[in-house]
C-alpha cells in the first residue's frame, strides 16, 4: 500500500495537469452529456481504513444512505450547527468516520469549507484558523494540545468570542447574573456555561417571532468582559 502522503502527491499532480483553473474554469467543462446515475442507497460510495486506536488496519464500509444521513445529522443545531455563516476546517482525516461527516454537511448547508492540508502542527493550524477566520474546527484533543502549546510559547492571542446568555427580564422580576448562571450547573456540560448573563430591555423579533441574532449582535457589539 502507498502512504497517504503518495496518494495525495498524485492525485494533486493529476488535478494540475488536468482541471481548468481561473474565472473561466466552470465555463470550459461541458457537462451537458453527463447524466446522473441510479444508485441503490445501500450501495456504498466509501471505503475507509484505521488503524490508530484499533490494532491491525480494519476495513468500514458506508453506504449512501448512511453518509448521507450523517451528513445532515452533523449539520444541525444541537450537533455542529453548520451554515452558510459558517466557517469549518475539518482537521480530522477522511478516513476517520469521513472526517466526521464535515466535508458533505458544508456541501449540504453551504458552508466555508476550509481545508488543511498536511501540514498539521499548531502553528500551521493557528495561521490557517486566523487566515481563513475559522468559526467551527474539528479535530482530536492532540491536534489542539499542539495549537495550545504554540499559542502559549508565542504569547499569541487567544480567540475572543464566548458564550453568554442574554436575558430580558419579566416585569418585577429581579433575577441576578450569578443567579442564572447558576441554573446551568450539573445540567449541561461545563464547556457549554455561558461566561456572562447580560440584561436587556427588549429581545429583537421578527415577522414570525423569531430572534434576530444579527440585530442583537449588533446592539453589543460594544460589550466587554469583565475577565
Amino acid at each position: 500500500m502507498r502512504s497517504r502522503s503518495s496518494r495525495n502527491c498524485v492525485s494533486s499532480s493529476l488535478l494540475r495537469a488536468t482541471v481548468p483553473s481561473g474565472p473561466q474554469a466552470l465555463s470550459l467543462v461541458d457537462c451537458s452529456a453527463y447524466t446522473s446515475p441510479e444508485l441503490d442507497e445501500n450501495s456504498a460510495p466509501s471505503m475507509c481504513y484505521a488503524s490508530g486506536t484499533t490494532g491491525n488496519p480494519k476495513a468500514a464500509l458506508y453506504s449512501h444512505r448512511s453518509t448521507l444521513l450523517h451528513a445532515f445529522g452533523a449539520a444541525l443545531p444541537y450537533s455542529l450547527n453548520l451554515s452558510s455563516r459558517v466557517s469549518v476546517v475539518p482537521v480530522v482525516p477522511m478516513f476517520h468516520v469521513n472526517a466526521w461527516g464535515v466535508p458533505y454537511s458544508a456541501a449540504a448547508t453551504g458552508c466555508k469549507l476550509v481545508l488543511p492540508g498536511p501540514a498539521l502542527d499548531g502553528k500551521s493550524i493557528y495561521e490557517l484558523l486566523e487566515a481563513q477566520k475559522v468559526t467551527m474546527a474539528a479535530g482530536v484533543p492532540t491536534v489542539w494540545q499542539l495549537l495550545l502549546g504554540h499559542m502559549l510559547a508565542n504569547g499569541l492571542k487567544e480567540w475572543d468570542e464566548r458564550l453568554i446568555v442574554v436575558v430580558m427580564k419579566n416585569p418585577g422580576a429581579t433575577p441576578t447574573r450569578e443567579e442564572l448562571l447558576a441554573c446551568y450547573e450539573g445540567k449541561i456540560a461545563n464547556w457549554q456555561v455561558p461566561d456572562d448573563a447580560v440584561f436587556v430591555d427588549a429581545i429583537p423579533l421578527g415577522a414570525t417571532g423569531k430572534m434576530q441574532k444579527m440585530t442583537l449582535r449588533e446592539q453589543l457589539k460594544g460589550y466587554k468582559f469583565l475577565n
